[in-house]
Protein backbone atom coordinates (compact mmCIF):
# COMPACT_ATOMS: atom_id res chain seq x y z
CA UNK A 1 0.00 0.00 0.00
CA UNK A 2 1.45 3.38 -1.03
CA UNK A 3 1.60 6.04 1.61
CA UNK A 4 -0.45 9.23 1.08
CA UNK A 5 2.68 11.39 0.97
CA UNK A 6 4.29 9.14 -1.64
CA UNK A 7 1.09 9.22 -3.73
CA UNK A 8 1.13 13.00 -3.67
CA UNK A 9 4.79 13.02 -4.65
CA UNK A 10 4.07 10.80 -7.66
CA UNK A 11 1.19 13.01 -8.67
CA UNK A 12 3.40 16.06 -8.46
CA UNK A 13 6.15 14.46 -10.53
CA UNK A 14 3.64 13.31 -13.14
CA UNK A 15 2.07 16.76 -13.30
CA UNK A 16 -1.33 15.36 -12.40
CA UNK A 17 -2.68 17.64 -9.73
CA UNK A 18 -5.74 18.78 -11.65
CA UNK A 19 -8.04 16.39 -9.84
CA UNK A 20 -7.80 18.16 -6.49
CA UNK A 21 -9.46 21.29 -5.13
CA UNK A 22 -7.79 24.70 -5.00
CA UNK A 23 -7.50 24.45 -1.20
CA UNK A 24 -5.77 21.06 -1.43
CA UNK A 25 -3.43 22.39 -4.14
CA UNK A 26 -2.28 25.27 -1.93
CA UNK A 27 -1.89 23.19 1.23
CA UNK A 28 0.03 20.37 -0.46
CA UNK A 29 2.11 22.25 -3.03
CA UNK A 30 1.94 26.03 -3.37
CA UNK A 31 2.41 26.87 0.28
CA UNK A 32 5.99 25.63 -0.17
CA UNK A 33 8.07 28.84 -0.10
CA UNK A 34 11.13 27.09 -1.50
CA UNK A 35 9.45 25.79 -4.64
CA UNK A 36 7.17 28.80 -5.11
CA UNK A 37 9.03 31.72 -3.52
CA UNK A 38 7.04 34.46 -5.28
CA UNK A 39 3.89 33.41 -3.41
CA UNK A 40 5.69 33.64 -0.05
CA UNK A 41 3.25 31.07 1.34
CA UNK A 42 0.48 33.68 1.11
CA UNK A 43 -2.83 31.84 0.64
CA UNK A 44 -4.72 35.08 0.00
CA UNK A 45 -2.37 35.95 -2.87
CA UNK A 46 -2.69 32.38 -4.17
CA UNK A 47 -6.50 32.73 -4.17
CA UNK A 48 -6.42 36.12 -5.92
CA UNK A 49 -4.42 34.66 -8.79
CA UNK A 50 -6.36 31.40 -8.83
CA UNK A 51 -9.71 33.21 -8.92
CA UNK A 52 -8.89 34.61 -12.36
CA UNK A 53 -8.94 31.09 -13.80
CA UNK A 54 -12.22 30.00 -15.51
CA UNK A 55 -14.32 28.14 -12.92
CA UNK A 56 -14.11 24.37 -13.15
CA UNK A 57 -16.73 21.93 -11.93
CA UNK A 58 -16.51 21.01 -8.23
CA UNK A 59 -13.90 23.75 -7.72
CA UNK A 60 -11.25 21.52 -9.27
CA UNK A 61 -7.81 23.06 -9.51
CA UNK A 62 -6.31 23.75 -12.95
CA UNK A 63 -2.56 23.43 -12.70
CA UNK A 64 -1.85 24.45 -16.31
CA UNK A 65 -3.54 27.84 -16.04
CA UNK A 66 -2.22 28.54 -12.51
CA UNK A 67 1.42 27.77 -13.17
CA UNK A 68 1.33 29.91 -16.34
CA UNK A 69 -0.03 32.78 -14.21
CA UNK A 70 2.56 32.09 -11.49
CA UNK A 71 5.41 32.35 -14.03
CA UNK A 72 4.08 35.70 -15.25
CA UNK A 73 3.72 36.94 -11.66
CA UNK A 74 7.16 35.78 -10.57
CA UNK A 75 8.73 37.65 -13.52
CA UNK A 76 6.79 40.83 -12.84
CA UNK A 77 4.55 40.39 -15.89
CA UNK A 78 1.28 40.02 -13.97
CA UNK A 79 0.34 43.18 -12.02
CA UNK A 80 -2.20 42.45 -9.29
CA UNK A 81 -4.29 45.42 -10.43
CA UNK A 82 -4.71 43.73 -13.84
CA UNK A 83 -6.23 40.52 -12.51
CA UNK A 84 -9.72 41.53 -13.67
CA UNK A 85 -8.40 41.72 -17.25
CA UNK A 86 -6.68 38.37 -16.81
CA UNK A 87 -9.99 36.81 -15.81
CA UNK A 88 -11.76 38.38 -18.80
CA UNK A 89 -9.13 37.23 -21.31
CA UNK A 90 -8.91 33.71 -19.88
CA UNK A 91 -12.67 33.30 -20.03
CA UNK A 92 -12.65 34.30 -23.72
CA UNK A 93 -9.67 32.00 -24.35
CA UNK A 94 -11.41 29.04 -22.71
CA UNK A 95 -14.73 29.73 -24.45
CA UNK A 96 -13.21 29.97 -27.94
CA UNK A 97 -10.42 27.41 -27.57
CA UNK A 98 -12.00 25.24 -30.28
CA UNK A 99 -12.11 27.99 -32.89
CA UNK A 100 -8.79 29.64 -32.03
CA UNK A 101 -6.08 28.55 -34.53
CA UNK A 102 -4.33 25.38 -33.40
CA UNK A 103 -0.93 27.06 -33.05
CA UNK A 104 -2.34 29.55 -30.52
CA UNK A 105 -4.06 27.10 -28.17
CA UNK A 106 -1.10 26.41 -25.82
CA UNK A 107 -1.39 28.87 -22.91
CA UNK A 108 2.26 28.28 -22.00
CA UNK A 109 3.44 29.95 -25.20
CA UNK A 110 2.21 33.36 -24.04
CA UNK A 111 4.98 35.33 -22.33
CA UNK A 112 2.78 38.22 -21.29
CA UNK A 113 -0.81 39.32 -20.85
CA UNK A 114 -0.51 41.20 -24.15
CA UNK A 115 0.37 37.96 -25.95
CA UNK A 116 -2.86 36.41 -24.69
CA UNK A 117 -4.89 39.49 -25.60
CA UNK A 118 -3.57 39.52 -29.17
CA UNK A 119 -5.11 36.06 -29.63
CA UNK A 120 -8.47 36.66 -27.95
CA UNK A 121 -9.18 40.25 -29.01
CA UNK A 122 -10.99 39.24 -32.23
CA UNK A 123 -13.55 37.36 -30.09
CA UNK A 124 -13.97 40.10 -27.50
CA UNK A 125 -17.63 41.11 -27.13
CA UNK A 126 -18.82 38.67 -29.80
CA UNK A 127 -20.49 36.05 -27.64
CA UNK A 128 -23.74 36.54 -29.60
CA UNK A 129 -22.09 36.53 -33.01
CA UNK A 130 -19.35 33.91 -33.09
CA UNK A 131 -20.08 30.34 -31.89
CA UNK A 132 -17.74 29.10 -29.16
CA UNK A 133 -17.14 25.62 -30.53
CA UNK A 134 -16.88 23.86 -33.86
CA UNK A 135 -19.98 21.83 -33.08
CA UNK A 136 -22.04 24.89 -32.31
CA UNK A 137 -20.58 26.71 -35.31
CA UNK A 138 -21.66 23.94 -37.66
CA UNK A 139 -25.14 23.86 -36.16
CA UNK A 140 -25.59 27.61 -36.45
CA UNK A 141 -24.32 27.77 -40.03
CA UNK A 142 -26.70 24.98 -41.05
CA UNK A 143 -29.58 26.94 -39.61
CA UNK A 144 -28.72 30.37 -40.95
CA UNK A 145 -26.82 29.72 -44.19
CA UNK A 146 -28.28 28.12 -47.29
CA UNK A 147 -25.97 26.06 -49.50
CA UNK A 148 -27.27 26.67 -53.02
CA UNK A 149 -24.43 25.39 -55.22
CA UNK A 150 -21.52 22.97 -54.77
CA UNK A 151 -19.60 21.25 -57.55
CA UNK A 152 -16.59 20.23 -55.47
CA UNK A 153 -14.50 23.21 -56.59
CA UNK A 154 -16.93 26.07 -56.13
CA UNK A 155 -19.35 26.57 -53.26
CA UNK A 156 -22.12 29.19 -53.12
CA UNK A 157 -23.68 30.11 -49.78
CA UNK A 158 -26.53 32.48 -48.98
CA UNK A 159 -26.46 33.87 -45.41
CA UNK A 160 -29.93 34.72 -44.12
CA UNK A 161 -28.92 36.69 -41.03
CA UNK A 162 -26.28 39.27 -40.11
CA UNK A 163 -24.74 36.72 -37.74
CA UNK A 164 -24.41 34.21 -40.55
CA UNK A 165 -22.96 36.85 -42.89
CA UNK A 166 -20.28 37.59 -40.28
CA UNK A 167 -19.42 33.91 -40.03
CA UNK A 168 -19.16 33.14 -43.76
CA UNK A 169 -17.52 36.51 -44.46
CA UNK A 170 -14.87 36.09 -41.76
CA UNK A 171 -11.48 37.32 -42.96
CA UNK A 172 -12.90 39.70 -45.58
CA UNK A 173 -13.37 43.48 -45.61
CA UNK A 174 -17.03 43.39 -46.66
CA UNK A 175 -19.42 45.77 -44.92
CA UNK A 176 -21.84 42.84 -44.63
CA UNK A 177 -19.42 41.00 -42.31
CA UNK A 178 -18.27 44.05 -40.33
CA UNK A 179 -18.54 44.33 -36.55
CA UNK A 180 -19.78 47.93 -36.73
CA UNK A 181 -22.26 49.52 -39.13
CA UNK A 182 -22.95 46.16 -40.72
CA UNK A 183 -24.92 46.61 -43.96
CA UNK A 184 -26.22 43.06 -44.35
CA UNK A 185 -29.89 43.92 -43.83
CA UNK A 186 -29.91 46.65 -46.49
CA UNK A 187 -28.49 44.17 -49.02
CA UNK A 188 -30.63 41.21 -48.04
CA UNK A 189 -33.91 43.11 -48.29
CA UNK A 190 -33.15 43.73 -51.98
CA UNK A 191 -32.13 40.17 -52.80
CA UNK A 192 -29.89 37.28 -51.86
CA UNK A 193 -26.28 37.91 -50.92
CA UNK A 194 -24.23 35.15 -52.56
CA UNK A 195 -20.90 34.15 -51.02
CA UNK A 196 -18.90 32.38 -53.74
CA UNK A 197 -16.03 30.27 -52.41
CA UNK A 198 -13.17 29.08 -54.61
CA UNK A 199 -12.29 25.92 -52.70
CA UNK A 200 -9.12 25.20 -54.69
CA UNK A 201 -7.57 28.61 -54.02
CA UNK A 202 -9.28 29.32 -50.70
CA UNK A 203 -10.74 32.63 -51.88
CA UNK A 204 -14.10 34.26 -51.34
CA UNK A 205 -16.21 36.54 -53.53
CA UNK A 206 -19.43 38.33 -52.66
CA UNK A 207 -22.13 38.78 -55.31
CA UNK A 208 -25.28 40.85 -55.02
CA UNK A 209 -27.07 40.72 -58.36
CA UNK A 210 -29.73 43.35 -57.70
CA UNK A 211 -27.11 45.91 -56.62
CA UNK A 212 -24.88 44.73 -59.50
CA UNK A 213 -21.84 44.19 -57.27
CA UNK A 214 -19.19 41.47 -57.35
CA UNK A 215 -16.41 41.99 -54.79
CA UNK A 216 -13.25 40.16 -53.75
CA UNK A 217 -12.09 39.62 -50.16
CA UNK A 218 -10.52 43.08 -50.02
CA UNK A 219 -13.88 44.58 -51.04
CA UNK A 220 -12.53 45.50 -54.47
CA UNK A 221 -14.79 45.38 -57.50
CA UNK A 222 -14.34 42.36 -59.79
CA UNK A 223 -15.59 42.51 -63.38
CA UNK A 224 -18.27 39.82 -63.81
CA UNK A 225 -17.00 38.89 -67.30
CA UNK A 226 -13.47 38.49 -65.96
CA UNK A 227 -14.82 36.36 -63.13
CA UNK A 228 -17.19 34.04 -64.99
CA UNK A 229 -15.18 33.70 -68.22
CA UNK A 230 -11.72 33.33 -66.69
CA UNK A 231 -11.53 33.00 -62.88
CA UNK A 232 -14.41 30.50 -62.78
CA UNK A 233 -13.70 29.12 -66.27
CA UNK A 234 -14.97 25.58 -66.73
CA UNK A 235 -17.45 25.74 -63.86
CA UNK A 236 -21.25 25.78 -64.06
CA UNK A 237 -21.53 28.92 -61.95
CA UNK A 238 -22.90 31.10 -64.75
CA UNK A 239 -25.45 28.42 -65.69
CA UNK A 240 -26.52 28.26 -62.07
CA UNK A 241 -27.03 32.01 -61.71
CA UNK A 242 -28.90 32.22 -65.03
CA UNK A 243 -31.47 29.81 -63.58
CA UNK A 244 -31.23 31.09 -60.00
CA UNK A 245 -31.86 34.81 -60.49
CA UNK A 246 -33.96 36.51 -63.16
CA UNK A 247 -31.87 39.69 -62.88
CA UNK A 248 -28.53 37.98 -63.58
CA UNK A 249 -28.54 38.64 -67.33
CA UNK A 250 -29.13 42.37 -66.79
CA UNK A 251 -26.24 42.46 -64.32
CA UNK A 252 -23.92 40.80 -66.86
CA UNK A 253 -24.96 43.08 -69.72
CA UNK A 254 -24.93 46.33 -67.72
CA UNK A 255 -21.59 45.69 -66.04
CA UNK A 256 -20.13 43.96 -69.08
CA UNK A 257 -20.37 47.09 -71.20
CA UNK A 258 -17.70 48.75 -69.10
CA UNK A 259 -15.39 45.75 -69.41
CA UNK A 260 -15.85 45.48 -73.17
CA UNK A 261 -15.62 49.18 -73.98
CA UNK A 262 -11.84 49.02 -74.11
CA UNK A 263 -11.85 46.02 -76.41
CA UNK A 264 -12.39 42.38 -75.59
CA UNK A 265 -14.70 39.45 -76.00
CA UNK A 266 -16.76 37.52 -73.50
CA UNK A 267 -18.33 34.15 -74.17
CA UNK A 268 -20.87 34.71 -71.39
CA UNK A 269 -21.83 38.16 -72.69
CA UNK A 270 -22.22 36.73 -76.19
CA UNK A 271 -24.43 33.84 -75.06
CA UNK A 272 -26.68 36.06 -72.94
CA UNK A 273 -26.87 38.76 -75.62
CA UNK A 274 -27.88 36.21 -78.27
CA UNK A 275 -29.98 34.14 -75.87
CA UNK A 276 -28.23 30.85 -76.53
CA UNK A 277 -28.67 29.67 -72.93
CA UNK A 278 -31.08 27.12 -71.51
CA UNK A 279 -34.61 26.99 -72.87
CA UNK A 280 -35.79 26.97 -69.27
CA UNK A 281 -34.07 30.32 -68.76
CA UNK A 282 -35.40 32.23 -71.72
CA UNK A 283 -33.84 35.69 -71.82
CA UNK A 284 -35.93 38.17 -73.77
CA UNK A 285 -33.94 41.37 -74.36
CA UNK A 286 -35.77 43.99 -76.46
CA UNK A 287 -33.91 45.05 -79.58
CA UNK A 288 -33.94 48.66 -78.38
CA UNK A 289 -31.92 47.61 -75.31
CA UNK A 290 -29.50 45.65 -77.47
CA UNK A 291 -28.97 48.68 -79.72
CA UNK A 292 -28.33 50.83 -76.66
CA UNK A 293 -25.77 48.34 -75.36
CA UNK A 294 -23.90 48.26 -78.66
CA UNK A 295 -23.93 52.05 -78.94
CA UNK A 296 -22.45 52.29 -75.45
CA UNK A 297 -19.68 49.88 -76.44
CA UNK A 298 -18.80 52.06 -79.44
CA UNK A 299 -18.29 55.12 -77.26
CA UNK A 300 -14.62 54.35 -76.64
CA UNK A 301 -13.41 55.25 -80.12
CA UNK A 302 -11.55 58.21 -78.62
CA UNK A 303 -8.89 55.75 -77.44
CA UNK A 304 -6.43 55.14 -80.27
CA UNK A 305 -5.72 51.63 -79.00
CA UNK A 306 -9.40 50.79 -78.80
CA UNK A 307 -10.61 47.85 -80.87
CA UNK A 308 -14.34 47.48 -81.22
CA UNK A 309 -15.25 43.80 -80.93
CA UNK A 310 -18.98 44.48 -80.81
CA UNK A 311 -19.43 43.14 -84.33
CA UNK A 312 -19.81 39.67 -82.81
CA UNK A 313 -22.93 40.89 -81.02
CA UNK A 314 -24.51 42.67 -84.00
CA UNK A 315 -27.58 40.98 -85.47
CA UNK A 316 -28.50 43.59 -88.04
CA UNK A 317 -26.03 43.92 -90.91
CA UNK A 318 -27.34 47.42 -91.62
CA UNK A 319 -25.71 48.59 -88.40
CA UNK A 320 -22.25 47.64 -89.64
CA UNK A 321 -20.33 49.97 -91.92
CA UNK A 322 -17.85 48.41 -94.30
CA UNK A 323 -15.14 50.92 -93.51
CA UNK A 324 -15.27 49.69 -89.89
CA UNK A 325 -14.47 46.17 -91.05
CA UNK A 326 -11.60 47.51 -93.18
CA UNK A 327 -10.20 49.30 -90.12
CA UNK A 328 -10.47 46.10 -88.16
CA UNK A 329 -8.37 44.24 -90.73
CA UNK A 330 -5.71 46.95 -90.65
CA UNK A 331 -5.45 47.06 -86.86
CA UNK A 332 -2.14 45.85 -85.45
CA UNK A 333 -3.64 45.27 -82.02
CA UNK A 334 -6.42 42.79 -82.68
CA UNK A 335 -5.79 39.11 -82.05
CA UNK A 336 -6.13 36.80 -85.02
CA UNK A 337 -8.38 34.42 -83.13
CA UNK A 338 -10.71 37.33 -82.46
CA UNK A 339 -10.82 38.22 -86.14
CA UNK A 340 -11.79 34.64 -86.89
CA UNK A 341 -14.63 34.83 -84.37
CA UNK A 342 -15.88 38.16 -85.74
CA UNK A 343 -15.91 37.07 -89.37
CA UNK A 344 -17.63 33.80 -88.56
CA UNK A 345 -20.41 35.81 -87.02
CA UNK A 346 -20.55 38.25 -89.92
CA UNK A 347 -21.01 35.34 -92.30
CA UNK A 348 -23.80 33.97 -90.11
CA UNK A 349 -25.74 37.25 -90.37
CA UNK A 350 -24.97 37.34 -94.13
CA UNK A 351 -22.77 40.39 -94.18
CA UNK A 352 -21.77 41.35 -97.73
CA UNK A 353 -18.00 41.07 -98.10
CA UNK A 354 -18.03 42.03 -101.79
CA UNK A 355 -16.06 45.23 -101.50
CA UNK A 356 -12.70 46.24 -102.87
CA UNK A 357 -11.56 47.34 -99.42
CA UNK A 358 -12.46 44.03 -97.84
CA UNK A 359 -10.45 41.24 -99.42
CA UNK A 360 -11.53 38.05 -97.62
CA UNK A 361 -11.56 35.66 -100.54
CA UNK A 362 -8.99 33.28 -99.06
CA UNK A 363 -10.57 33.45 -95.63
CA UNK A 364 -13.99 32.50 -97.00
CA UNK A 365 -12.40 29.64 -98.96
CA UNK A 366 -10.78 28.41 -95.75
CA UNK A 367 -14.14 28.46 -93.96
CA UNK A 368 -15.90 26.68 -96.80
CA UNK A 369 -13.19 24.01 -96.87
CA UNK A 370 -13.79 23.23 -93.20
CA UNK A 371 -17.52 23.04 -93.77
CA UNK A 372 -16.99 20.70 -96.68
CA UNK A 373 -14.73 18.44 -94.58
CA UNK A 374 -17.17 18.68 -91.65
CA UNK A 375 -14.50 20.01 -89.30
CA UNK A 376 -14.69 22.67 -86.62
CA UNK A 377 -12.23 24.92 -84.84
CA UNK A 378 -11.14 24.25 -81.25
CA UNK A 379 -12.18 20.61 -81.42
CA UNK A 380 -9.42 17.98 -80.91
CA UNK A 381 -9.43 15.20 -83.55
CA UNK A 382 -7.54 11.92 -83.26
CA UNK A 383 -5.37 11.16 -86.26
CA UNK A 384 -2.88 8.43 -87.08
CA UNK A 385 -0.45 6.91 -84.54
CA UNK A 386 -1.82 8.58 -81.41
CA UNK A 387 -1.56 12.14 -82.63
CA UNK A 388 -4.20 14.77 -81.87
CA UNK A 389 -4.93 17.64 -84.24
CA UNK A 390 -6.77 20.84 -83.31
CA UNK A 391 -7.61 23.72 -85.63
CA UNK A 392 -7.10 26.62 -83.26
CA UNK A 393 -8.43 29.34 -85.56
CA UNK A 394 -8.47 30.69 -89.08
CA UNK A 395 -5.93 33.45 -89.64
CA UNK A 396 -7.77 36.11 -91.65
CA UNK A 397 -4.60 37.93 -92.61
CA UNK A 398 -2.58 34.89 -93.73
CA UNK A 399 -3.80 34.20 -97.26
CA UNK A 400 -1.24 31.45 -97.99
CA UNK A 401 -1.55 29.46 -94.77
CA UNK A 402 -4.85 30.43 -93.14
CA UNK A 403 -5.19 27.55 -90.66
CA UNK A 404 -3.55 27.88 -87.28
CA UNK A 405 -3.22 24.32 -85.92
CA UNK A 406 -1.93 22.49 -82.89
CA UNK A 407 -0.50 18.97 -83.21
CA UNK A 408 0.38 16.90 -80.16
CA UNK A 409 1.10 13.39 -78.93
CA UNK A 410 1.07 13.15 -75.14
CA UNK A 411 2.69 9.71 -75.01
CA UNK A 412 5.65 10.93 -77.08
CA UNK A 413 5.69 14.32 -75.29
CA UNK A 414 5.32 15.95 -78.70
CA UNK A 415 3.76 19.39 -79.24
CA UNK A 416 3.89 21.71 -82.22
CA UNK A 417 1.78 24.56 -83.53
CA UNK A 418 1.85 26.75 -86.61
CA UNK A 419 0.00 27.70 -89.79
CA UNK A 420 -0.76 25.40 -92.76
CA UNK A 421 -2.66 25.67 -96.04
CA UNK A 422 -5.81 23.74 -96.96
CA UNK A 423 -3.93 20.97 -98.81
CA UNK A 424 -1.63 20.26 -95.85
CA UNK A 425 -4.53 20.32 -93.43
CA UNK A 426 -6.57 17.88 -95.49
CA UNK A 427 -3.57 15.57 -95.83
CA UNK A 428 -3.09 15.54 -92.07
CA UNK A 429 -6.68 14.51 -91.63
CA UNK A 430 -6.89 11.99 -94.45
CA UNK A 431 -3.53 10.21 -94.45
CA UNK A 432 -4.43 8.21 -91.35
CA UNK A 433 -7.55 6.48 -90.17
CA UNK A 434 -10.88 8.27 -90.17
CA UNK A 435 -11.01 10.06 -86.89
CA UNK A 436 -13.77 10.47 -84.40
CA UNK A 437 -14.31 13.70 -82.54
CA UNK A 438 -13.25 13.47 -78.90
Amino acid sequence: MLSESYKNRLLELAGVINEITSKEAFDKFYSDTIKFPALKGDEELFNKINDTIPIESNNQFNRGYFEWLYRLYSKGNLPINKLDKVKEYLNIFKSYINVIPQENRDINKFKSLDDLYNVVKEFEGKEEIIPTSKTQKIKEIKKEVKKVFNDGEWLVLVPTTERAACIVGKGTKWCTSADDNNMFDSYYEDGNLYIIIDKNNNKKYQLHIEKEELMDEEDRKVGPLLFFDYIAEGSDLADFFIKENKHFHKFILNEGIEELQDGGYSELFYEIFHDVYHESSKIDIPQSEKDEILNSMRDSYYNEDFIYYGFVYEENVDNIEKNQISELLESKYIEKEMLDRIFKHLREIEFDFEDEDINLTEYIKAIENLEKENKKTNVPYSIDKGYELTIVSIDVLNTEKPYKIKLQNKEKNFFKEGNVNAETLNNLFNQGILFEKK
